[in-house]
């Protein structure tokens, strides 16, 4: 199903629920067993309060395997990442997708951010790579379109202290690129960006570098507050 920084995700059969699965393997070392077990603990957190199973992806169980830390969720779809680049290529489009699609997928997202401000969780690495259609082989031309969230590793309750750096650098917000507190707003910056990248067909701030970032959302969005530059 795809590689990630701390295991492989396999598709497997689940004889129980009679149902595919999806199967996360995680690496064999210390830091990245604690580390999955840290989100499979937040994931079964937010299972247990009304509406989770709309808006992130639902976990079944864990175990140890061969020295393998195996933790099995529900199978989702493909990911906005490569939806996106299949929408381009398959329909022979330069830039995003429709306006009805994009309005789909904003909606959900700002749902799913509902839901998890409620649960007081920042998510704190949204994505395109970490949003996925709600069941395999769903398309983004699909008429019951509707997406989830995944990869809950770096989410923070109520957020983090000054000088922490989350996000990935072309969807940080910022707050977090100056070195301040941060907390819920910064997963809305994200899903700005992701809405923007739908409609144009590429990353709004394709940068890594923090001064660089700086400039180019000053120069979309105006003058970042004199408040958190003062700060």
């Amino acid at each position: 199903v795809g590689r990630g920084t701390f295991g492989v995700c396999f598709s497997a059969w689940d004889s129980k629920r009679n149902v595919l699965v999806a199967m996360k393997v995680v690496r064999r070392d210390e830091r990245s067993t604690e580390d999955a077990l840290v989100e499979a603990s937040k994931l079964n957190i937010l299972a247990r309060r009304e509406g989770a199973s709309r808006y992130c992806v639902q976990p079944y169980t864990h175990f140890h395997a061969f020295g393998h830390l195996c933790i099995v969720t529900e199978l989702l779809g493909d990911n906005l990442h490569h939806a996106l680049q299949e929408y381009r290529t398959n329909g022979g489009r330069s830039r995003g997708v429709r306006m009805e699609i994009a309005r789909k997928i904003a909606k959900d997202l700002c749902e799913a951010l509902d839901f998890l401000s409620k649960a007081g969780l920042v998510h704190a690495d949204l994505k395109t790579e970490n949003v996925v259609m709600a069941r395999p082989g769903m398309t983004l031309d699909d008429p019951s379109l509707s997406v989830k969230l995944i990869d809950f590793g770096c989410a923070s309750w109520n957020g983090g202290p000054a000088g922490t750096v989350v996000q990935t650098s072309y969807y940080r917000a910022p707050e977090v690129l100056l070195g301040l507190e941060w907390s819920y707003p910064c997963d809305m910056w994200s899903v700005g960006c992701i809405v923007l990248e739908m409609f144009e067909g590429e990353r709004t701030f394709e940068t890594i570098d923090p001064a660089q970032h700086l400039a180019m959302i000053q120069r979309l969005c105006g003058r970042i507050p004199s408040y958190m530059l003062q700060r």
